[in-house]
């Protein structure tokens, strides 16, 4: 069970970061015209901040499964990318700061290095 939630969290977050990877190639090789990533990013955007909820959530619940309690290695840092990225967005929507969108899309680079690095060093998908 807690493999399963492991791969549900990473499927998350990578389903997440298709949001930003697919508004960049459209904007930056399509001239934002690709109607097929336009339909991507469009229905990634609603569920978004959701689907991060819920990756934070599969994320703990992993961790305890795996460890029994909260201990410091690469998935706990993963969390705590995950936290910040989302205190950033309410906090940053909320109260209308406008530089939050950076400090999300450098947590999603730290996130999608300390994922890539998680996998490897605890061999990620091939223990399933």
């Amino acid at each position: 069970m807690a493999a399963v939630l492991g791969m549900i969290g990473s499927a998350i977050i990578i389903c997440n970061f298709m949001l930003f990877l697919s508004r960049r190639i459209n904007r930056r090789f399509y001239n934002n015209k690709n109607s097929m990533l336009q339909q991507i990013s469009g229905g990634l955007r609603l569920p978004h901040p959701f689907l991060g909820a819920a990756a934070l959530l599969a994320g703990i619940m992993h961790g305890y499964l795996m460890g029994g309690f909260i201990q410091f290695h690469t998935g706990t840092f993963i969390l705590a990318v995950l936290a910040v990225m989302g205190l950033a967005a309410a906090i940053g929507r909320r109260f209308r700061i406008r530089d939050w969108i950076k400090a999300h899309r450098t947590g999603a680079a730290f996130l999608a290095i300390l994922l890539l690095f998680h996998f490897l060093s605890t061999k990620g998908f091939l223990d399933f």
